[in-house]
């Protein structure tokens, strides 16, 4: 009986506003870290299941009112329940359908070279496997660049490229971008255009 937790059911809404809106010819969603985007993705299947259970008690009692009316002898006011609940499962599965749909959406990985994050990204992979969700494209983001006269830099750059090459060889047959890690925050066209070189290309 208890609906799946308000805040991913709020998010998952959004979702779907957008996904239904024939305005917009791209959605991006930037998720949340790994926990977060797991749960959410796991919203259809959930409130699938939730939404099932609560058309079968709604039909149950409605049998039992029913019957009562036909007791007393007295109508009612039109109960569009059970009408709300088919209108939102239906939602759900069409949801669920674009999600999975390799034509319609791609998940983009974003990672950082690091042992913790090559662990989260494999648990990602593997949920998003199970739900259907295509994605064959990882990004690994602040790499460190080569800076001779630093050691530190020198360190966290060894440390990286190890990591590096553990991604390369785990995901082979993804498409792998790695973006260098910036002495400032990106912001505004210019840097965004920058940036865009190195994720799509000079064109």
């Amino acid at each position: 009986m208890t609906p799946p937790g308000a805040d991913e059911a709020l998010a998952f809404a959004k979702v779907l506003e957008y996904i239904e809106n024939p305005e917009y010819d791209l959605v991006i969603f930037d998720t949340a870290p790994t926990g977060h985007t797991l749960r959410l993705l796991s919203l259809p299947d959930v409130l699938s299941g939730w939404v099932i259970n609560m058309l079968k008690i709604r039909e149950y009692f409605g049998r039992l009112a029913g019957l009562f009316k036909k007791l007393i002898g007295k109508g009612g006011e039109v109960d569009r329940s059970m009408e709300v609940l088919e209108k939102l499962k239906t939602t759900i599965d069409v949801a669920r359908a674009e999600l999975s749909n390799p034509e319609s959406t791609a998940f983009v990985v974003v990672m950082i070279p690091e042992a913790m994050a090559v662990f989260e990204t494999e648990r990602l992979l593997s949920a998003l496997n199970e739900y259907e969700i295509p994605c064959d494209h990882i990004i690994v983001n602040m790499v460190y660049p080569d800076i001779p006269n630093c050691p530190f830099c020198r360190a966290r750059r060894s440390m990286q490229l190890e990591n590096l090459k553990e991604i390369h060889e785990l995901y082979d047959d993804f498409n792998i971008t790695e973006v260098p890690l910036y002495d400032k925050e990106i912001r505004g066209i210019e840097q965004l255009k920058e940036l865009s070189k190195i994720l799509f290309g000079e064109e």
